[in-house]
């Protein structure tokens, strides 16, 4: 224990001499007593009185009177205006809770002790009411998290900073929040949940790396204050499944970008929300397939930086969904459904071809030396290996013959990605082989690249272009 409090010490001396510079060379006020000044005056000035909506129109217009260019006419509709025909006709309620959070941000913006330019925000629902609480992301960078407030009788609420980089994780509606903070080896994890004003510790797990001098020795855990071993620390941290929480933050905000009309930016925000929303709970009319794709695309937190087709690998009324990370290492990932059920193949890295309606898919890949050609099926509604080999440098390294060209080696392997086991043979006998269970002259490459929206859309709509015998 002593250790621990030696390094939790020797930390918190080091990010105070940082500070201390970092505000005497800036010249800053420090950063708690910001907080504290904009928290007070938040208090006291974001309060929203409960009168009508006219008068709330009326008391926007009057604060916009500085901006010559401002539209006089604040519509009812927050999809009017974001310039939609189909228009989400926003409530009393919705209004006093838009120009309450429009009023906290100016001041955000303008108190704000650092470099604001990069300031992003968004409307979340972390509980399991309507109305949406305001989040305002800083910076992406490592020490800042997202700040979450709260509409609550008049006044917009600061809850507390989540998370890092800029991102935490949530489910919308749901209540749960995943908060963690790494650092020099030392990791900080809560669970909260919202109520009322504060954000409320549902569990809290504490790792501290432990040092003799410069040496380090050992992992300190704590699970909510008490010393545990490393085993219970794991049990616990997986039994919460953070990893089915949905991460979020300042890739998935939009940036302050009017100050002077925040309310109209919260509308066009609000109604966004509140059409994706519909169209979301419009998905469970779709075919089932559909649903499940589209389910497994929103749980995907890297969904937005793949590309994507459909392909039709087996010979059922179903295509299959290309996954493409769009790097080797990431490779594809490739969703077949059946019987109700959701399958799912990763690639070993990029290159797969297939043969559209033989059931028959092969990863030829590799990198360094190593290369393999996997092929795989679909059987029971499972993706299911079938047979493979290696070729490359052979179990002794890089090779030359007598002439000093290169000696490629090849194994039939008849597992997954084994390395140099199985049966070696001649370049043509493998060959030969291969094309034995997998005829390559068939054989054909995902010819679309959607992006996330396009191919939402075509599952939604069953408009779509595929250059596949077997699309309509």
């Amino acid at each position: 224990m002593n250790n621990k409090v030696s390094t939790i010490t020797k930390r918190i001396l080091c990010v105070c001499m940082v500070v201390i510079l970092l505000y005497g060379v800036c010249g800053c006020t420090a950063p708690s007593e910001e907080r504290a000044e904009i928290d007070t005056e938040d208090s006291q000035e974001s309060e929203i009185p409960q009168d009508s909506s006219s008068d709330i129109v009326e008391k926007d217009r009057n604060s916009r009177t500085e901006n010559p260019e401002a539209d006089e006419s604040i519509p009812d509709s927050a999809g009017e205006m974001a310039g939609e025909d189909d228009s989400y006709v926003l409530s009393e309620e919705e209004k006093r809770v838009l120009l309450a959070y429009a009023e906290y941000l100016r001041k955000f913006y303008e108190e704000y002790p650092y470099e604001a330019d990069g300031i992003k925000y968004d409307l979340v629902f972390i509980d399991s009411d309507n109305i949406p609480e305001l989040a305002i992301i800083p910076s992406d960078a490592h020490a800042f998290g997202v700040i979450i407030c709260v509409y609550n009788d008049g006044n917009v609420v600061e809850t507390g900073e989540f998370g890092s980089f800029g991102r935490c994780r949530f489910n919308p509606y749901e209540n749960l929040i995943f908060s963690t903070y790494m650092e020099l080896g030392e990791e900080e994890s809560f669970f909260y949940r919202i109520e009322g004003n504060e954000r409320v510790v549902l569990l809290a797990l504490h790792s501290i790396p432990q040092y003799e001098g410069l040496q380090y020795i050992a992992q300190y855990y704590e699970v909510d204050g008490t010393e545990v071993s490393e085993e219970v620390y794991e049990q616990v941290y997986e039994e919460w499944d953070r990893e089915e929480l949905h991460i979020w933050g300042y890739d998935d905000a939009v940036f302050v970008n009017n100050i002077d009309d925040m309310y109209r930016e919260l509308c066009k925000r609000f109604s966004f929300l509140k059409e994706q929303e519909r169209i979301e709970q419009n998905d469970s009319c779709l075919e089932e397939w559909k649903q499940a794709y589209l389910n497994y695309l929103k749980k995907d937190n890297y969904a937005a930086t793949c590309t994507y087709s459909l392909i039709y690998v087996d010979d059922d009324n179903i295509p299959e969904m290309v996954i493409d990370t769009g790097y080797e290492a990431g490779g594809c990932r490739f969703l077949t459904f059946h019987d109700h059920v959701l399958d799912v193949w990763q690639s070993g890295r990029l290159n797969v071809s297939y043969i559209e309606r033989g059931n028959l898919i092969c990863n030829s890949d590799g990198n360094m030396g190593h290369y393999y050609d996997n092929v795989y099926t679909i059987q029971d509604g499972k993706w299911v290996y079938v047979d493979g080999g290696i070729r490359g440098d052979g179990p002794d390294g890089v090779q030359f013959d007598e002439n000093d060209d290169y000696i490629e080696f090849f194994y039939w392997t008849g597992e997954e990605q084994e390395y140099w086991v199985g049966e070696e043979m001649t370049e043509e006998e493998y060959e030969a082989r291969l094309n034995a269970i997998y005829p390559k002259e068939k054989s054909i490459y995902p010819q679309n690249d959607y992006t996330l929206d396009e191919i939402k859309s075509m599952l939604r709509t069953g408009d779509w272009s595929l250059q596949s015998t077997g699309m309509n």
